[in-house]
């Protein structure tokens, strides 16, 4: 049987090698006007894959990441977060959760990881909707994990939520369907966040906080340092359209989508990496 490769392979491929075999965190990348100032957190997840994560197909067909309730990604915060971090960002995400517990997409924590400096996370559905938190602590208010903001929504347990979070100044805005869903005042220290040499970021958990464990899949999850740029969910035939998606969208080319994850996985296991991260 000859194995048909779907489209996405090569982009799936190139940024593992990428992110494993070069010396360099996402924000020292750089091109011809400078720093590109996107963070893609996926890339914490590395290859080979963590336990209780896996491949899996995801809106329209392009790979995602399952996390199971044992999953557990995370490193050094400098190893990945510029620090001092953006003042003004945007958090971009395609997530589906598969329970009705919601939990953190991301999260920088402390260097004892009983605080979170910054994340995202899904709250638990309750009366038929959940809320997207943006939590955001800083100099001022490093007692306990603030909850800067929060945005009702629907039950998105078993849907694709496709949405972005603009922090800018003294507001924080919802985008989806590439429109302004909602903002709310923040308040906030003029300093940007700075964190402790032993801090660290963790995907689909908050480490060592007792936040909730995020349990399904994560396809986009993106920092981005201007919050006015164009987003990537609203350019023209992008799969990541903002918005709801429900139950997944399967690629023509997937049948062989198992022989290609082992192919995937054999060719990697060749490479050798040398730098690992503990916390």
């Amino acid at each position: 049987m000859n194995l048909r490769i779907p489209p996405w392979f090569f982009g799936l491929f190139l940024p593992v090698l990428q992110f494993c075999c070069h010396p360099f965190s996402a924000y020292q990348l750089q091109d011809e006007n400078g720093p590109l100032g996107a963070l893609d957190l996926t890339e914490l997840i590395g290859v080979p894959l963590p336990p209780s994560v896996s491949f899996v197909t995801g809106f329209e067909g392009y790979p995602a990441y399952s996390f199971g309730p044992d999953a557990n990604v995370g490193r050094l915060a400098k190893s990945f977060i510029p620090d001092p971090f953006y003042y003004d960002f945007a958090v971009t995400v395609t997530a589906k959760p598969t329970t009705h517990r919601g939990g953190v997409l991301f999260a920088i924590t402390d260097a004892y990881q009983k605080i979170v400096h910054l994340g995202v996370a899904l709250s638990e559905v309750e009366d038929g909707s959940q809320r997207v938190v943006l939590y955001y602590t800083d100099q001022a208010t490093r007692g306990r994990t603030q909850e800067a903001a929060s945005f009702k929504m629907g039950d998105l347990t078993g849907r694709w939520a496709r949405f972005t979070l603009t922090v800018q100044g003294p507001e924080v805005r919802l985008y989806m369907d590439c429109e302004e869903y909602h903002r709310v005042a923040f308040n906030r220290s003029p300093r940007p966040l700075t964190f402790e040499a032993g801090s660290g970021i963790f995907v689909g958990n908050a480490g060592g906080t007792g936040l909730t464990k995020f349990v399904g899949s994560i396809q986009q999850l993106v920092l981005k340092s201007d919050p006015t740029a164009p987003d990537d969910q609203c350019e023209e035939d992008d799969p990541y359209a903002s918005g709801y998606g429900s139950g997944d969208s399967t690629y023509e080319d997937m049948e062989g989508v198992g022989e290609v994850k082992k192919f995937v996985e054999k060719i990697v296991y060749t490479v050798v990496c040398t730098h690992t991260y503990t916390l």
